[in-house]
C-alpha cells in the first residue's frame, strides 16, 4: 500500500502540485524503510564487505548487555556515534560502524538464575551443563531482541561485521590472550583478600566496588533487611584470670566476633601492656579462650585501643594473625550467612544478625557503649550488596607494566581525549594501576583456560586440553571451574573485531571510541592496556566521553529508582498502563518493580505521545549540550518534535508554492533582496557551525544553529517577510524567493541528516526523485563564504523586521486596533533605511497600515511611543482612554529598567577569570541595547 503511494509521489511529481500530508512520525519511518529498500543497490552504504581493511575508518559500538532491552543511555550513545559516522561518510571517508553485544557474564547469570527461580527451579542445584544449556536458549531470544532494537535505531551499522563477545572469533581471542599473558608472566594466581559479593557469590574487581562515607549512625536497607550502620560498639571480653576484670574491645562489625582468634593491643600502649600474654573468654563461648597479643598495627586512638582479631574476614587482621602464628576461623559463609556460630545464629544472614546479636550482648551485660562513628562502607556496584573480604586464590593481571606501555606509546602516538579534563585522570590511572582480578565464580562466560596439575599446586595455561597435557608433561590436569571477568573479552574488541590473532595484516587503530564517562576505567583503559600490549599501538585515535543521563530531578537513571525511559516508548508512544505491564514482565526484583511502577505512574500518568525516532535522537543530542548533568525530560523531546515538524511543514509550504509551469531555478543576480541576503548570510554561518561541531565530534553543537535558521530565520522570518512576493509580486520574483528557499532547505537537509536521518532522507527522496543515492552518500556541505557571504547588515535588517512584526502584533492586540480603523495607521521611525523594504509584507502579515518616517512634532501628544529596539520606534495614535497620558511610555520604561537591573545583576556575578569571553560580551551587549532603548523612549 505504502510503496504504491510513494511511487505515485515520484511518478507524477506530486510534490510540485499538491500538499504533503501533515507530519506523522510513523509515516516517516515507513517511508524511510521504503527508501532504503529502493536505493539499496545504488548506495555504497549497503555494499558491505566480508572483512575490514586498513583504509577503513572503524567505529565500535559499545556492546549493550544481552540482559534486557536497550535503554535511553544506549540510544544516546548510538545517536552520537551514528551522527559522527554519517558525517565521516559524507566527508568522503570509508566508515565501518560495527555493532555488537556483550554476553555480560555476572549480569546474565543473575538474570537467568532469577528466571529459573520463578519457574520453581533451584539454579544452585543444577549442574554446569544444565545451567548453560538453559542459558543458551535464553541467550538466543534476548540476542534477537537486542538486534531488533539496534536495527530500529536507523544507524548505519555494518551488520556483516556484527560481533558478540561469546562468539567463536572473540572466544578464540580471549583464550589466546590469556595464554600469552600467562606465558609472559603477566597473569598469575595468588591467594589474596578479595571483594566478595555474597549476592553474586563471586569476586568482583576493585573498580566494580563503590564506596559510601557514613558520617553518622543511620539505618540502611540491604534487600529486605534494615541494618544499623555508622556505629561503634564497645564490647567487654572477660579476663580468664579475674572474676570481674575484662578488656573492652571496639568494633563496627560485631557480627564477625564469632571468627575472633585473639585480642590485639599496641605494645606501646601503657593501658594494656600488663595484659599482653593473658587470655579472655569469648563472650558467647566460655570454653574458648582468646590470647591478648601486642602488635604495632593496632591504633591506640581507635575506639578503646583494643581490637579483636578476625583473620578470615579482614586483611589487616590476617596479617596480624600471620605474624603471631594464629589460626583462622571462618564465621561467614560465601552466601553471607553465619557459620561456626551458636545455634541461635546458624544460617542467619550476617547483616540481619547484627541487631539480635547486639541485643543479646546487652542482655548479658557485655555491651558497654554504642556511639555514632564515621566510617566508609564498600558496596557491589552491580547489586548494592555490602562487600565481604575473603581470602581466596584468584587469577590476576599485572596492570602497571601495561599502563606504563600505554603512557610510553602516547609519546609518539598522540591520543585525543575529550573533554580534555579526563586526560589528567587517564594519566593518573595509568600511573597507579592496581592488579586486575579477572576470575569470577560463575559458569556463564569464557571459562578460564588454565589447568591444575592434579595433586599439586601447579597450574598451566593452555588453549585446549591437549596443549595443557603437553605443558604438564603428560600429568593429569583439570580445568579451572571459574570464568573470566566479562570486561576481559570486551577489552580485546579493538583487535578481536579484526579476527586477531589470525589477522594477516596490521591492525589499524579505531577512528573513535565514544562512550559514557562512567566506563572510562572499566572498559576504555582496559582496551588501551591489553590491545597496546599485543599490537604495540594505541587501539584508537580519539576518545570522546559524555556524562551519565539523569532524570528531570537530576537523579541517575536506574531500574531500582524506576526512572528509566524506554526509547521505544519515546519513539512509538505508549500508555501508562502498558509501561506498567512492561515493568511487571521485566527482570527487576519484586521490590524494584514495585518502586518503578510507583514512580512511573507519578511521572507519566498519561503515558508518552509518539515522538518518532528523529525526535528521540535530536532530543537526546540536545540534552547532551547541558554538558555536566544530562537531565532528560519529555520537554526535550517536545522541543525536538517541534523541530522535525517545522522541517516537514516548510517543505509542505514549498510544495504549495512551486510553479506548476516552470522549473524553479536560482537565477544569477548582482543584487538580491535584503531578505535573501540575510538568509544567505545565515546559511554561511550555519555551514561553519556545523562543520566545526561535527569535525570536533560534538554533533550536539550543531543544534542551536540548525534550530535557529529553520525555526527563526526560515519558518518565521522568511515566510513572514516574503508574503508580498507570493501575493502581489511577479512570477519571476516568486520563483526567485521560492528557488532560494529550496536551495537553503537542501543545505539544511544535508547538514541535519546526521542528526535526524529519517525525515531528511525521506524529504530528499521526495524532492529529488531521480537521485539514486541515499543522502548519506552525498557530500557534507563545506563552509563557502563566496556562495554564502556573511552580510551582517542584511541579517540586522531582517532581525529588526521580525522584531517589528512581533511588536506590531502585540500592539494591535493590546490596543484592539482594527485594520479598518483610522487608528490602524502606524509610523515607523528607524535608523535602518532598508527596513522599509518590508513595508508591504508587514502590512499584509500584521493587518495594519505603516508609514516610514518621523512624525511631525505637533502630533506628539496624540501619539504613543513603543520601542522596538535601540534603532526603531513605533508611533501610534492613542485611544481616547489613553489620550494625553504617558502610561504606555511609563510602563515600557519600568519594564526596560527591570530587565536592565536583572542584566546588571548577572554581570556583577560573572567571574571574569572563569566565564567564557563570549558570555561576558553577550551580557554587556544586552546592557548597551537596553540603555539605547531607554534613550529612545526618553532622550533627556
Amino acid at each position: 500500500m505504502f510503496s504504491r503511494c510513494f511511487r505515485h509521489f515520484h511518478t507524477h511529481q506530486i510534490y510540485r502540485t499538491a500538499k504533503l500530508k501533515p507530519y506523522q512520525a510513523s509515516y516517516i519511518e515507513s517511508a524511510y524503510a521504503y527508501v532504503l529498500k529502493q536505493k539499496a543497490n545504488a548506495s555504497s552504504h549497503y555494499q558491505e564487505q566480508n572483512s575490514l581493511s586498513d583504509d577503513d575508518e572503524v567505529v565500535l559500538l559499545p556492546p549493550p548487555n544481552i540482559t534486557g532491552k536497550l535503554h535511553i543511555g544506549h540510544a544516546l550513545t548510538i545517536a552520537i556515534q551514528d551522527a559522527i559516522c554519517r558525517y565521516m561518510r559524507m566527508s568522503g571517508k570509508k566508515v565501518r560502524f560495527i555493532p555488537g553485544m556483550d554476553h555480560a557474564g555476572i549480569a546474565t547469570q543473575s538474570v537467568i538464575e532469577q528466571n529459573l527461580e520463578r519457574i520453581g527451579s533451584r539454579p544452585r542445584e543444577l549442574s554446569r551443563s544444565s545451567l548453560l544449556e538453559y542459558a543458551k536458549t535464553w541467550e538466543a531470544g534476548y540476542r534477537a531482541k537486542i538486534k531488533e532494537q539496534l536495527q530500529s535505531m536507523a544507524a548505519i551499522f555494518d551488520w556483516s561485521q556484527m560481533y558478540y563477545t561469546l562468539d567463536e572469533i572473540r572466544s578464540e581471542a580471549v583464550v589466546d590472550a590469556f595464554v600469552r599473558l600467562h606465558e609472559q608472566g603477566l597473569i598469575y594466581r595468588k591467594s589474596r583478600f578479595v571483594n566478595w559479593s555474597c549476592k553474586l557469590q563471586s569476586v568482583i574487581s576493585d573498580i566494580e566496588v563503590t564506596h559510601m562515607d557514613v558520617k553518622h549512625g543511620q539505618t540502611y536497607t540491604f534487600g529486605d533487611t534494615n541494618v544499623p550502620i555508622g556505629y561503634m560498639y564497645n564490647i567487654a571480653y572477660p579476663l580468664t584470670d579475674s572474676s570481674d576484670g575484662y578488656i573492652v574491645v571496639s568494633t563496627t562489625r560485631p557480627e564477625t566476633m564469632f571468627g575472633d582468634v585473639a585480642i590485639a593491643v599496641n605494645p606501646m600502649d601503657s593501658r594494656y601492656t600488663q595484659f599482653i600474654g593473658k587470655y579472655v573468654y569469648h563472650p558467647f563461648d566460655l570454653t574458648v579462650q582468646l590470647p591478648i597479643i601486642g602488635d604495632i598495627a593496632v591504633d591506640p586512638d581507635f575506639g578503646t585501643g583494643a581490637m579483636k582479631v578476625t583473620p578470615s574476614h579482614s586483611a589487616v587482621d590476617f596479617e596480624i594473625a600471620c605474624r603471631h602464628n594464629l589460626r583462622q576461623k571462618q564465621s561467614i559463609a560465601y552466601d553471607g550467612t553465619l557459620m561456626n556460630v551458636p545455634v541461635m545464629f546458624v544460617g542467619m544472614d550476617r547483616l540481619a544478625a547484627r541487631v539480635p546479636l547486639v541485643e543479646q550482648l546487652q542482655s548479658m551485660g557485655l555491651l558497654l557503649l554504642v556511639k555514632e562513628h564515621e566510617q566508609t562502607l564498600s558496596f557491589c556496584s552491580r547489586t548494592g550488596d555490602l562487600i565481604e573480604p575473603f581470602l581466596l586464590p584468584q587469577w590476576y593481571i599485572h596492570m602497571q607494566p601495561l599502563g606504563n606501555q600505554v603512557l610510553s606509546l602516547m609519546q609518539t602516538q598522540p591520543l585525543d581525549i575529550q573533554p580534555s579534563k579526563f586526560l589528567k585522570q587517564w594519566t593518573q590511572h595509568l600511573n597507579s594501576m592496581q592488579d586486575w582480578c579477572v576470575s569470577r565464580q560463575i559458569w556463564w562466560g569464557h571459562r578460564i583456560p588454565a589447568y591444575q596439575v592434579l595433586g599439586t599446586d601447579e597450574w598451566v595455561a593452555a588453549r585446549n586440553l591437549s596443549e595443557a597435557l603437553e605443558k604438564s608433561n603428560g600429568r593429569p590436569v583439570q580445568q579451572d571451574l571459574d570464568t573470566l571477568d566479562t570486561w576481559f573479552s570486551s577489552a580485546l574488541l579493538p583487535i578481536s573485531i579484526f579476527s586477531w590473532p589470525h589477522c594477516k595484516s596490521s591492525i589499524p587503530p579505531l577512528a573513535l571510541i565514544e562512550s559514557g564517562s562512567d566506563i572510562l576505567f572499566f572498559w576504555i583503559v582496559r582496551m588501551a592496556t591489553l590491545c597496546s600490549h599485543f599490537t604495540n599501538k594505541i587501539p584508537f585515535k580519539k576518545i570522546a566521553l559524555h556524562p551519565l543521563l539523569r532524570d528531570a530531578e537530576g537523579r541517575k537513571m536506574s531500574k531500582s529508582l524506576g526512572n528509566v525511559i524506554d526509547p521505544t516508548d519515546v519513539v512509538q508512544g505508549t500508555t501508562s498502563e502498558k509501561m506498567v505491564q512492561q515493568l511487571r514482565s521485566s527482570n527487576l526484583t519484586k521490590r524494584e518493580r514495585e518502586n518503578s511502577i510507583r514512580q512511573l505512574r507519578l511521572k507519566y500518568p498519561n503515558g508518552l505521545r509518539p515522538y518518532g525516532l528523529d525526535a528521540l535522537r535530536f532530543g537526546l543530542l540536545r540534552v547532551l549540550r547541558k554538558e555536566h548533568n544530562l537531565n532528560v525530560d519529555t520537554q526535550d523531546f517536545e522541543y525536538a518534535h517541534l523541530f522535525v515538524t517545522k522541517l516537514w511543514n516548510i517543505f509542505r509550504f514549498v510544495s504549495i508554492h512551486y510553479s506548476q509551469t516552470k522549473e524553479p531555478t536560482f537565477k544569477g543576480q548582482t543584487t538580491y533582496p535584503v531578505l535573501i541576503r540575510g538568509l544567505r548570510s545565515k546559511i554561511g554561518r550555519l555551514l561553519k557551525s556545523c562543520n566545526d561541531a561535527f569535525s570536533a565530534n560534538k554533533p550536539q553543537d550543531a543544534i542551536p544553529a540548525l534550530y535557529d535558521i529553520l525555526v527563526n530565520d526560515i519558518c518565521n522570518s522568511y515566510v513572514t517577510l516574503s508574503r508580498a512576493a507570493f501575493l502581489n509580486e511577479s512570477e519571476e520574483k516568486q520563483i526567485l524567493y521560492v528557488s532560494f528557499l529550496n536551495k537553503a532547505l537542501k543545505v539544511i537537509l544535508n547538514v541535519a541528516h546526521p542528526l535526524i536521518p529519517q525525515i531528511t532522507e525521506v524529504l530528499h527522496s521526495i524532492f529529488e526523485p531521480n537521485d539514486p543515492m541515499l543522502l548519506v552518500d552525498h557530500p557534507f556541505p563545506k563552509p563557502d563564504f563566496l556562495a554564502y557571504p556573511i552580510d551582517e547588515q542584511a541579517e540586522q535588517v531582517v532581525t529588526e523586521a521580525m522584531n517589528l512584526a512581533k511588536v506590531l502584533r502585540r500592539l494591535l492586540k493590546e490596543e484592539n486596533i482594527q485594520q479598518s480603523s483610522k487608528d490602524a495607521s502606524i509610523y515607523v521611525e528607524t535608523d535602518l533605511s532598508a527596513l522599509s523594504q518590508f513595508q508591504t509584507d508587514l502590512e499584509i502579515g500584521c493587518h495594519c497600515r505603516l508609514f516610514f518616517g518621523n512624525l511631525k512634532a505637533e502630533n506628539d501628544l496624540a501619539f504613543g511611543k513603543l520601542v522596538v529596539s535601540s534603532q526603531t520606534v513605533l508611533r501610534y495614535r492613542l485611544s481616547r482612554k489613553t489620550l494625553s497620558s504617558s502610561v504606555n511610555v511609563e510602563n515600557q520604561l519600568c519594564k526596560i529598567h527591570d530587565r536592565l537591573a536583572t542584566v546588571e545583576k548577572r554581570i556583577s556575578k560573572l567571574d571574569k577569570n572563569k566565564t567564557p569571553l563570549h558570555i561576558q560580551e553577550r551580557e554587556i551587549a544586552i546592557r548597551e541595547e537596553l540603555l539605547a532603548m531607554l534613550h529612545k523612549l526618553r532622550p533627556e
